[in-house]
């Protein structure tokens, strides 16, 4: 059974109406399934400058494009309109933050990309950006997806759109280096590389590094779980391997069943903990729009731990 709280309903001030892109989200449009599938040929590792540059531009035309065949293209002085003054809640280095308390979904606007060749926030292009959230949720998050591609919007006086995805609102602080260092072991994590603005681990059984496991990145709840709300998680190899090694195919493929995934109890353990950050999720308190923004002025106060 879904949780009430993990609610897949189109969120208020972003679709008005069907045309807005409603029908397009309760049909299931949003999938980042979708999204990391259509994109992965464009992925910029292991190409020169030239080519990668063109990656990244054919494919941002593929989101664009599929956020325009499906009604995701929003209106950027309705967004900013409502979105911007009522809603706000915070802001970070590749996103403006924004929350929606009837569903108790975080919606997240990535920063223009000033160049227009596809980049979003930090990542190298599109495809890297949908990969890392697809895997973040497979491998983090919980089994209901709850993350979730809104759309794309151009707000007045930019050059470019800009992706505009969703997740469910995480009641918690910011988590210590110490907390996440244990957590991380845990599920089988071993650090690859500390410095302070990275802080890099890799899960061999599951053939995945994750990067930026710093606290401004990670949340603990009330009852000591930890969220990676804004991690990038990168495949050693690919992600159709990632995902194999998980007991599962690509996004759009059947999933394997669990009676034929080989699973090791390394990737035992790290799904293990996926669990329970559902669990967790799904028993939280609803929030207000005022507590939610309280919450982002606290965590955004918080100083961070500096030793790793």
């Amino acid at each position: 059974m879904t949780p009430q709280n993990l609610s897949l309903d189109p969120i208020g001030f972003l679709y008005t109406s069907a045309e807005g892109g409603r029908k397009a989200i309760e049909r299931g449009a949003g999938a980042l399934g979708i999204l990391v599938e259509a994109t992965q040929a464009y992925l910029g590792g292991g190409r020169g400058a030239q080519e990668a540059d063109t990656a990244r531009r054919e494919g941002f035309d593929i989101v664009k494009g599929y956020a325009r065949d499906n009604g995701l293209v929003l209106g950027g002085r309705f967004f900013q309109r409502i979105a911007h003054d009522r809603s706000q809640i915070g802001a970070g280095a590749e996103h403006t933050v924004f929350f929606d308390p009837g569903t108790q979904r975080v919606v997240k606007l990535t920063h223009e990309d000033v160049i227009g060749d596809g980049t979003l926030g930090a990542k190298g292009g599109s495809a890297e950006y949908f990969e890392s959230l697809y895997l973040s949720d497979q491998l983090l998050g919980d089994v209901s997806q709850t993350p979730r591609f809104e759309g794309v919007v151009t707000l007045v006086g930019a050059t470019t759109p800009q992706v505009i995805t969703s997740y469910l609102f995480v009641k918690g602080r910011k988590a210590r280096n110490a907390e996440i260092t244990e957590d991380l072991i845990k599920q089988g994590f071993t650090r690859v590389e500390a410095r302070k603005s990275v802080n890099l681990w890799e899960h061999k059984d599951a053939g995945v590094k994750i990067y930026d496991a710093v606290p401004s990145n990670v949340l603990r709840d009330g009852r000591g779980i930890l969220h990676y709300i804004d991690v990038d998680l990168i495949p050693v190899t690919s992600l159709a391997d990632t995902l194999s090694r998980i007991g599962k195919k690509m996004p759009m493929a059947t999933k394997l069943s669990s009676a034929s995934a080989k699973l090791s109890r390394g990737v035992e353990k790290l799904l293990k903990q996926a669990e329970l950050r559902q669990a967790s999720l799904s028993q939280q308190p609803k929030l207000t729009l005022a507590e939610a923004r309280e919450q982002g002025r606290r965590t955004q106060r918080e100083e961070s731990d500096s030793d790793l």
